[in-house]
């Protein structure tokens, strides 16, 4: 225990570090659901800062979209259209078309498509992997099929690692012959159903095939693509200067919207002869459907319909562009290390403040760091562990400061609950025989005070600071708890609680209280004043009062007894003290307390409120100094009360809502209830009491 209390820092850190690396290191599915959608942040910051992603001049993409199904009708296309279309895209060094023409037209419309696939001599047909058999190919579909595998393949072990799929669905064969080429459409989604990365290769009957855009790539620069594969996958990926290491699939660097917009041409303008042929001359097309209504679309990080065709162009692009994003688990790693490091040195700052804003700056150049190595070196960080591993440690480390501070807070008040009354103290020299246990039942007022915020003032003061600041409140209230004859039960910590009618009899004891609490809130107003020229800072009471019968006597064990109170008085009482903050109120008193009062004390009813550990409901009551303000106040807010409690929300809304905008902060309570109770009505049941669920 000694050893964590001295290193506890370390040891946290250890841990942490531990635990983010490994789930960094394995992956588990779960959590990767939560960090690939956290991971995505990056895309977006990327547009919000006009940082510039677009696709290369050279890829083209060609829709058949909203505009060429109003002109043309609805899909499929008699394929002599699909022809025409082809034929106006002749002059392009590849075409690839992400559809798949696997049943047989008319004749007249089957041999016009395969005309012009073979007049264009750059086409490549997409075809489909499946894990059932939709048709049945023969031999020579089989054959047509391996022309389309990679040509230039290593194999370094037997096992090939890549996904195999046992049945194609192909194209018929007189197109397949037709075409130049063809490249499987098949893009496997992330574990969150994503599309996100892209297949270098699938496997069937032993053969390795492209996909369409690196099919299409091959064509374009007239140039083999080469795989060299081990027991993982694709070992490694060449064409041309673009080299992938250690990757079965590409991750996918998206480009802006706009920049898809700016590439793509309506398959209807092409048809339209809006375009000259030598326009596509030396460009890479690639032809598939954008059309929403064709449902060829995935979710992907940049949106949740995203055509297909946009997935191949944008392999495509990164290929050609070389903007091939990197993974470096190295530097994910470094970045969890540093990241840890930097907050564990932040958790010594003594200063809440200071400590949250350095905690909010390492967060903020994290993210920054991790943005400019995406956006300026291509290089993928997994910033969910980096990110959730720092906030992860920052959480661990203020919740053992903050038991910390409450054992410390703790400790204080135990330091200061030694103290007894000096009426206590006469009643003992009178009656030595007193000094035992046992008690008496007894009416008595009881008073509870609290500091509000006493943890977090303490936090901020140097330990003889937080001492002078209890004796300048202490003392002052003390005396006013003497002069109106009540008996200082103990101090707990920043609190007090004081009994009125034990252990010696005081007449009106209730209004001695309340009298009480009126000059102890006067008094704070002088106390803040002189502690703000001492350069303490200035605080806030609550005071809890309540009347009925008790035990009052010596309480404990024969080796150590206290003089105190026990009952359902003193527990209200203290509940009270508690409600002051949620009430916005400084003064709070029972109903039994209220119905013992003497004098005519300026009172106004707050609620009607069932406490924590009550089954039965109470009405409490603030008590104001009497003024002609504080008359007008509570005569209006006791008319908005009484219709709240009568359930007319709408009525006492508007006589609340002008009490809150004149200063009343309780009103602001009711307003908020009002137009709650609005929104959603209580039920016929309602009674207008309020449950606390707090002490």
């Amino acid at each position: 225990m000694k050893l964590f209390r001295t290193h506890y820092r370390i040891l946290i850190y250890l841990a942490v570090a531990g635990i983010f690396a490994a789930a960094h290191y394995y992956q588990p599915d779960t959590l990767q659901k939560l960090a690939l959608p956290f991971e995505d942040l990056k895309l977006s910051s990327r547009s919000l800062l006009s940082s510039t992603h677009n696709l290369p001049d050279e890829v083209v993409i060609v829709a058949i979209d909203e505009k060429s199904i109003n002109q043309y009708g609805r899909w499929p296309w008699n394929r002599a259209l699909v022809g025409e279309l082809l034929n106006k895209l002749d002059q392009a060094s590849a075409v690839g078309i992400d559809i798949i023409f696997s049943e047989k037209a008319s004749a007249r419309e089957d041999e016009a498509l395969a005309e012009a696939l073979e007049n264009s001599g750059n086409d490549i047909l997409g075809f489909f992997f499946r894990n059932k058999a939709s048709q049945k190919i023969g031999i020579d579909a089989t054959d047509l099929l391996e022309n389309c595998a990679y040509q230039a393949v290593t194999y370094q072990t037997e096992r090939t690692g890549l996904v195999e799929y046992p049945f194609p669905e192909v194209n018929i064969q007189l197109l397949a012959e037709a075409a130049a080429s063809c490249g499987y459409v098949n893009i496997l989604p992330d574990g969150d159903g994503l599309y996100r990365r892209y297949p270098l290769g699938l496997v069937h009957n032993g053969y390795i095939y492209p996909p369409l855009a690196i099919q299409a790539l091959q064509f374009h620069w007239n140039k083999l693509a080469e795989i060299i594969l081990d027991e993982n996958g694709i070992a490694k990926f060449a064409i041309g200067q673009r080299v992938l290491q250690q990757n079965n699939r590409l991750h996918l660097n998206f480009y802006s919207e706009m920049s898809y917009s700016d590439h793509t041409i309506s398959a209807a303008d092409i048809l339209n002869s809006r375009y000259d042929r030598n326009y596509f001359s030396n460009r890479a097309i690639l032809l598939g459907a954008t059309e929403i209504g064709i449902f060829d679309v995935r979710p992907t990080p940049i949106s949740p319909v995203t055509p297909g065709i946009l997935l191949h162009a944008t392999a495509l692009g990164n290929l050609i562009d070389g903007t091939l994003l990197r993974s470096a688990p190295t530097v994910d790693r470094l970045l969890l290390l540093l990241s840890l490091a930097a907050i564990t040195l932040a958790s010594n700052l003594r200063k809440t403040w200071k400590r949250y804003l350095a905690y909010l700056g390492l967060l903020i150049l994290s993210a920054t760091t991790i943005c400019y190595l995406l956006f300026e070196h291509l290089i993928w960080v997994r910033d969910f562990f980096p990110i959730t591993g720092a906030i992860g440690m920052i959480l661990t480390l203020e919740v053992i400061s903050y038991l910390t501070m409450e054992k410390s807070a703790q400790n204080l008040k135990l330091a200061f609950s030694s103290y007894v009354s000096p009426a206590l103290i006469k009643e003992i020299t009178k009656n030595p025989e007193s000094l035992q246990l046992g008690g008496e039942l007894r009416e008595i007022t009881t008073l509870f005070t609290d500091i509000r915020g006493f943890t977090g003032i303490t936090e901020k003061l140097e330990p003889i600071q937080t001492v002078t600041l209890l004796n300048e409140i202490h003392d002052p209230m003390t005396e006013i708890v003497m002069d109106h004859h009540g008996t200082l039960d103990k101090y707990i910590g920043d609190a007090m609680m004081v009994l009125y009618n034990a252990p010696v009899p005081v007449e009106n004891h209730a209004d001695h209280a309340v009298a009480s609490a009126l000059e102890m809130q006067a008094t704070l107003q002088r106390i803040n004043r002189d502690m703000s020229q001492k350069g303490l800072p200035e605080v806030a009471i609550g005071i809890g009062i309540s009347s009925g019968e008790c035990v009052v006597g010596n309480m404990g064990s024969k080796k150590r007894f206290a003089y105190t109170a026990i009952g359902d008085s003193v527990n209200l009482a203290s509940r009270l003290e508690g409600l002051c903050k949620q009430y916005r109120v400084p003064i709070i008193i029972s109903a039994s307390t209220q119905e013992r009062l003497q004098q005519d004390w300026l009172l106004r009813q707050i609620d009607r409120v069932q406490v924590k550990g009550k089954l039965e409901a109470v009405e409490i009551f603030q008590v104001l100094s009497d003024s002609e303000e504080n008359r007008s106040l509570v005569k209006t807010f006791n008319e908005a009360l009484q219709l709240y409690f009568t359930a007319d929300f709408a009525s006492s809304l508007a006589l609340f809502s002008n009490l809150e905008q004149a200063g009343d902060r309780l009103s602001g309570l009711f307003v908020e209830r009002c137009r709650r109770y609005l929104e959603l009505p209580p039920d016929a049941a309602w009674d207008g009491v309020y449950v606390a669920t707090s002490k």
